[in-house]
């Protein structure tokens, strides 16, 4: 008879890192478009999202209980997703910025 494992079990560290990366993407593009934390050119926001990616490394090293040595190390932890959490956070940023402050940006 095989041995019943739950969902949290059957998902490999590095996993668990990549998909906290992509909540955490969402989770900080919706707080810098709710929160109007733009700064000049929009920097501010970009620089609070990119922060927010990276602590998502150690939410999923502390909370998740990743062991980073099962990974090979915090250097391929802390790469591990980032492209794609960046690339996907830039994708709402930028489009919910172009829609939400288009009429703004318009002359009248």
């Amino acid at each position: 008879m095989e041995k019943m494992t739950s969902l949290f079990e059957r998902i490999t560290p590095e996993d668990r890192i990549y998909y906290t990366r992509i909540i955490f993407a969402f989770i900080s593009a919706a707080i810098v478009l709710g929160l109007n934390l733009w700064g000049p050119l929009g920097l501010i926001g970009f620089v609070i999202g990119l922060v927010l990616i990276i602590l998502s490394y150690f939410l999923a090293v502390y909370l998740l209980g990743v062991n980073p040595q099962e990974i090979g190390g915090h250097v391929k932890g802390l790469i591990k997703g980032l492209g794609t959490a960046v690339l996907l956070f830039l994708m709402i940023y930028l489009l919910g910025f172009n829609f939400i402050y288009a009429a703004t940006a318009l002359p009248p």
